[in-house]
């Protein structure tokens, strides 16, 4: 599970995007990415290599069709465990930092989910793995060669003479310098997507928070002291990205802004602290500031930001 999660950069942004609720850094998760990306690349290069262009395209195209199809079929198939924040496959938490076996079902379970047909995903992904092997067969009646190279041993003069011409640009391995700027390339995209996706604008890292606010102050009320701290602690993340996010699109910080982060800050640490203390009376106190205070760091924020994008 590990080593699927991360070879695909696809995959890898969309981990990036989940960080804050399985407690990654974000150091670690350009790690993970930089590894799925150099995995990938070192995959490509190798069939490059050993294939040509053509066939390692073919081949590469096999793997993600394959793939999607498998994917659909586990969305179904592969039995949810709830979680503090949401509801995840039980073999994701294998990629989580304390993952465990323990955390998968047993083979029994599987087999009752996998073959119980209650979503459309099974549908779909039996509809690509029985067109795959429709093309393959259809090709293989009509004798239809895609992939060059694939043909019994030259024992004719005239083949072997004809097996010495040069193939095809497809069929030609890729050049190094191709596949060093292509990597490089590509690993900046993805670094620059992966950070944009972290930080995401100021507008929706507040939509984000509301959402935790509103968890938070409903788990106070009723007592639920342990959710509450969660989602506190999911909040005050939230908060530090507001700086980054404003500064990775080309604008300043303004000093009110900062300090309107920072009160709110304060309080929301002070009121886990209370609840650490195991205090219900002393939590809703403190609790009491939080709506105004998200509601002037929020002004602040975005009032900053429509000044500097206004020409």
């Amino acid at each position: 599970a590990v080593t699927t999660q991360f070879v695909s950069p696809a995959t890898g942004i969309m981990q990036v995007a989940a960080m804050e609720k399985v407690h990654w850094s974000l150091a670690a998760a350009l790690m993970l990415q930089l590894m799925g990306v150099g995995v990938s690349l070192a995959s490509l290069v190798l069939l490059g290599k050993w294939l040509g262009l053509r066939r390692m395209l073919a081949v590469s195209l096999s793997v993600v069709v394959v793939s999607l199809a498998i994917g659909y079929a586990s969305n179904a198939a592969i039995p949810l465990i709830p979680t503090d924040d949401d509801e995840t496959h039980a073999i994701d938490n294998l990629s989580q930092p304390f993952g465990s076996y323990a955390s998968i079902p047993s083979p029994w379970q599987i087999w009752v989910a996998a073959t119980t047909y209650t979503s459309d995903a099974n549908g779909w992904s039996l509809v690509l793995v029985l067109t795959g092997i429709g093309i393959g067969t259809l090709l293989r009646w009509r004798g239809i060669q895609v992939i060059e190279g694939v043909r019994p041993p030259v024992v004719d003069a005239v083949d072997k003479a004809a097996s010495q011409v040069p193939g095809s640009f497809w069929n030609q391995p890729l050049s190094p310098r191709w596949l060093g700027g292509f990597a490089g390339a590509g690993l900046l995209a993805g670094l620059v997507v992966v950070i944009h996706v972290y930080y995401p604008p100021v507008e929706d890292i507040f939509g984000d928070i509301s959402g935790l606010r509103a968890e938070a102050l409903s788990a106070i009320n009723q007592g639920q002291l342990d959710v509450a701290a969660t989602r506190l602690d999911a909040w005050d993340r939230q908060l530090d990205k507001l700086e980054p996010s404003t500064i990775l699109r080309g604008r300043s910080v303004p000093p009110h802004a900062r300090e309107t982060r920072e009160r709110l800050s304060v309080r929301l640490r002070e009121v886990e602290a209370a609840i650490g203390q195991k205090s219900p009376e002393e939590v809703k106190g403190l609790a009491k500031d939080l709506f105004s205070l998200n509601g002037d760091c929020r002004r602040a924020f975005l009032e900053s930001d429509k000044l500097a994008s206004s020409p």
